[in-house]
């Protein structure tokens, strides 16, 4: 068996490099990848949890944990909807970590998270049961648009409930 050095690829993860280190980094990559700050705080947040149930070494990882954490989540009676949240922001976290031993020329980890990555499933769910169209009966958005007088947001408004999109989504 091969002696554990700070020179071998997993010494940081075992002794070095703790989860909340990691989750650091994930910040960091996270801004990088240029998503808003509420999306920032909600996946460090959801990862902070999973590491916190989880606590073992983070080589130790694998899809079969997280469905474990995901099923445990909907125990505890989080609905699918945050449940899938959950489930994206570990897969990006699993991304991330990918990203993280490839740069550190830990191929083997990297392969590894990679293929993690992709065993963990998250389920899809239609985008207007989360819209306004769920909210919002068709006479009353009726209303809400006649009350609008400029005729700009009248179709911004009407292009948003018709579609079912969120605000963010519009904007892109």
């Amino acid at each position: 068996m091969e002696e554990i050095t700070p020179d071998s690829p997993i010494y940081q993860v075992r002794i070095g490099l703790n989860s909340m280190e990691l989750l650091k980094h994930f910040e960091s990559w996270l801004i990088a990848q240029n998503l808003s700050v509420a999306t920032v705080r909600s996946h460090v947040r959801q990862v902070r949890s999973f590491l916190t149930w989880f606590g073992r070494s983070i080589e130790d990882l694998s899809s079969f944990d997280i469905a474990c954490y995901l099923a445990e989540c909907r125990k505890r009676g989080l609905s699918e909807a945050s449940v899938n949240r959950y489930a994206s922001a570990l897969k990006k976290f699993l991304r991330f970590l990918a990203s993280y031993f490839r740069a550190r020329r830990r191929v083997e980890l990297a392969n590894y998270f990679e293929q993690v990555y992709r065993e963990v499933k998250v389920p899809k769910y239609d985008l207007v049961e989360v819209s306004i169209k769920r909210h919002m009966e068709p006479d009353t958005a009726r209303k809400v648009i006649d009350l609008i007088h400029d005729p700009y947001w009248k179709c911004f408004f009407a292009v948003l409930y018709e579609t079912g999109l969120r605000l963010r989504e519009l904007r892109q």
